[in-house]
């Protein structure tokens, strides 16, 4: 049997990401952060959309849950909430931002966060009055533009929105305004192009999105299985009620991290399968991923169709 695909599988699982995100722990992964605004901040108010800004500005991914925690409890003191003011940051010394946040952990190797934390702060005032939402409305609220304005290689002008190195960051902060601040106006998150990685194969192909016999390069299966997700979410329609291309990426992510990586390389089936909230979909037989190639010798349970 050949590989074969399944639009319809991808589908129904993005259709059902959003209640499905909510009730089960098994889509979350320990290093996860929590993104909560410090106390007496409104969620979706200017202060919340700085906070989130910046503190993302020098999230660089490891102990990310420690650096969002003394990001609360800086904002949270009256010495240090000058952090959070655009202004203010344009007329700190750097010196001083440095000693804060060393004292705070969250000064970074060689306290190089204080000066991506001031800088990016004294842009936002330069530029942006102070509120990132200015750039924001700058790019009529659409999410592809947005991330296009923030990407060098995309953008023939200067960085319209600097500190924020690499798409995955810039994905994190527009999922974070659309589902922490509240920010409703943003559109077309959905149309934002899906970030391939390991993870992401593993759990498509565990799914049965690919099934049946491959052995080979994973860049073909890589490519297939983006299409297939980013045509599951435009089937889906408007992303304001339904979920962003991060989530959906962080999903199949911890997806593979907690479940199918426990498969990868063997027949018998997955030891988190009882717990899985997709075990209805996880194909029997084998899968192997391994630095750029992939071996697929998998059916499905429910022989799905394209």
């Amino acid at each position: 049997m050949s590989l074969k695909y399944s639009i319809n599988r991808a589908v129904e699982i993005t259709h059902s990401l959003p209640e499905t995100i909510i009730d089960s722990r098994f889509l979350t992964h320990e290093e996860d952060s929590s993104y909560s605004p410090p106390m007496g901040v409104t969620p979706g108010s200017l202060e919340h959309v700085i906070f989130i800004t910046l503190t993302l500005s020098i999230d660089n991914g490891l102990h990310s849950s420690i650096l969002w925690d003394s990001s609360r409890q800086a904002y949270e003191s009256e010495q240090t909430r000058y952090l959070f003011s655009p202004e203010s940051l344009f007329s700190e010394e750097l010196d001083q931002v440095r000693y804060d946040l060393k004292n705070l952990n969250m000064g970074g190797t060689k306290n190089k966060n204080a000066e991506i934390w001031k800088n990016a702060g004294s842009y936002l005032f330069q530029k942006w009055g102070g509120d990132p939402r200015n750039f924001l409305r700058s790019c009529q609220w659409n999410g592809p533009e947005i991330l296009n304005r923030m990407i060098s290689a995309r953008y023939h002008e200067a960085y319209d929105f600097q500190h924020f190195i690499g798409e995955r960051k810039g994905m994190l902060w527009l999922s974070l305004l659309k589902n922490d601040a509240g920010i409703d106006t943003l559109t077309n998150l959905n149309k934002i192009p899906l970030l391939t990685d390991i993870h992401i194969v593993r759990a498509s192909i565990a799914l049965g999105l690919a099934y049946g016999s491959y052995s080979g390069q994973i860049s073909l299966i890589s490519q297939k299985v983006r299409e297939l997700w980013e045509e599951a979410l435009t089937q889906n329609g408007s992303d304001k009620d339904g979920i962003t291309t991060f989530d959906l990426s962080e999903v199949l992510r911890n997806l593979s991290r907690n479940g199918c990586s426990h498969k990868d390389g063997k027949r018998t089936r997955c030891q988190h399968f009882e717990e899985c909230p997709f075990n209805r979909f996880c194909v029997e037989g084998l899968f192997a991923l391994e630095n750029k190639g992939v071996l697929i010798d998998t059916m499905s349970q429910s022989n799905p169709t394209k």
